[in-house]
């Protein structure tokens, strides 16, 4: 019988993840991933994107209504300034916040989130924002870019109640795949592991693409979310059509 290997010590700075190379701009939005009480929380680092919050809830006794995994606005009054402001292009369809279960993988961890970059938005994109200064002894990941057509990259966070969980671990300690463990004070885990997928296996959810844009004078960087049908949530980075979201198209 093989021993348990240790369990990684958990991080005590926040996490960050972008699409790119560690030796050149980011080619996409830089994403900070962090625990804070019996929480976990995932906002932007890009203008225009700060309004939009991820939070995975442990159950807590000082809320008795328990935990939960939540997209919502932080917050809905600065919201919707900026967007009446002209700040931001943004639309939203459906019951806000949104709620959502995620995908039972074991009977201790659980897939919430899934953040993808395709190689259309990779490659058409000029390089994106720059994340700004990050807070002292902080921990990045660069995620390599799809490589060929039709390929995407994937970050799958995942919850864990016993141990940090990380599929394929061997193989993607090898890949320098790993993302994490964070660990909250309910002494939950966050892990994230990269995968790159094709999509016409693994397709990105219709609900979570937003309108295709004419040309490339009509084209803006932006996120598309949507929750499956096993409850995950996806976070889809994509070219979206400045003109159509400028008259309300509903993505």
């Amino acid at each position: 019988m093989n021993p348990r290997p240790p369990i990684p010590a958990p991080l005590t700075v926040p996490m960050y993840v972008a699409l790119g190379r560690s030796d050149k701009p980011p080619m996409g939005y830089t994403w900070r991933i962090w625990s804070s009480r019996t929480s976990f929380y995932l906002k932007s680092r890009a203008p225009g994107l700060g309004h939009l919050k991820f939070s995975l809830h442990s159950p807590d006794p000082r809320h008795p209504s328990g935990g939960g995994f939540k997209m919502a606005m932080d917050s809905e009054y600065a919201f919707d300034r900026a967007m009446q402001e002209g700040q931001i292009l943004a639309q939203r369809h459906g019951q806000w916040p949104v709620w959502f279960s995620g995908k039972q993988l074991n009977v201790d961890s659980t897939l919430v989130m899934r953040m993808r970059w395709t190689w259309d938005a990779a490659t058409r994109l000029g390089p994106a924002p720059a994340p700004g200064a990050l807070k002292n002894g902080a921990v990045g990941l660069m995620v390599p870019p799809p490589p060929r057509p039709g390929d995407a990259v994937d970050v799958d966070l995942i919850v864990s109640k016993d141990a940090p969980f990380w599929p394929q671990e061997k193989r993607a300690r090898q890949d320098n795949a790993c993302l994490g463990p964070l660990r909250n004070e309910a002494g939950d885990w966050l892990t994230g592991t990269v995968v790159k997928r094709a999509v016409a296996m693994y397709p990105t959810p219709v609900r979570a693409i937003g309108p295709r844009p004419t040309d490339r004078e009509d084209e803006i960087r932006a996120v598309g979310s949507a929750v499956d049908e096993h409850g995950v949530l996806w976070l889809v980075e994509q070219r979206m059509s400045r003109s159509k979201l400028s008259r309300g198209h509903e993505v």
